[in-house]
């Protein structure tokens, strides 16, 4: 928006005119009766306005200056065109060759996707299985973990007895079913982070496949 433009007036009008659309619009959009929130700012770019066309001098430094500019935009879409008329389209040609190598890339990369798609559709079965079996597998190490547990609960009070009594070698049952039965506690934890892990490297490729 040109100062033309903000005062609404014509790029021929007289100072009459202008100061004419200067006062209205000082009515108009002055902050103390316009609340808007861009009322001040459109007063200032007002008086702007009104100082540079009501300038004689800085009316005409004004008009040259946007004279130029436009005169420049206007050469520039000139030359474009006339390259464009007259086959200058090295840029074109170009932006068409990268265009069709992109498209290539593309379909190679959609032939990959096909293919790995395939190859892991091949593996959802074997993961199943093998989810299967570790589950059947944690749930026997679960059960021969609480024996193990057990047994080395009363060993470990066996040890605390032999310990009170003084006897040799009594530290070494303790300490020993102690570590045993605190590892058989935890390996069921441990052995059933298998198949819950392959349950979801499962899915993950269920969902890659088939799109979910």
């Amino acid at each position: 928006m040109n100062y033309y433009e903000i005062l609404g007036v014509d790029k021929n009008a007289d100072s009459d005119q202008i100061k004419k659309a200067y006062r209205q619009l000082v009515k108009k959009y002055h902050p103390d009766v316009n609340n808007a929130t861009n009322a001040n700012t459109f007063f200032n770019l007002i008086q702007e306005a009104y100082r540079v066309l009501n300038d004689e001098k800085l009316k005409m430094d004004y008009d040259n200056r946007n004279n130029y500019v436009h005169k420049e935009s206007t050469n520039k879409t000139d030359n474009y065109n006339d390259k464009s008329k007259y086959g200058f389209g090295e840029e074109s040609s170009e932006e068409e060759a990268i265009r069709q190598q992109e498209g290539k890339r593309s379909i190679f990369v959609k032939i990959l996707i096909v293919l790995l798609k395939i190859l892991l559709a091949l593996f959802v079965p074997i993961i199943s299985f093998c989810e299967y079996v570790s589950t059947v597998g944690a749930g026997i190490v679960a059960l021969i973990s609480k024996v193990i547990m057990f047994v080395f609960l009363a060993c470990t009070i066996m040890g605390i007895v032999e310990v009170y009594k003084g006897e040799v070698g009594g530290w070494l049952t303790l300490i020993m079913s102690i570590v045993v039965a605190f590892v058989a506690f935890c390996f069921p934890y441990i052995i059933i982070m298998v198949p819950v892990a392959l349950g979801l490297l499962k899915e993950k490729i269920r969902s890659f496949v088939f799109n979910i």
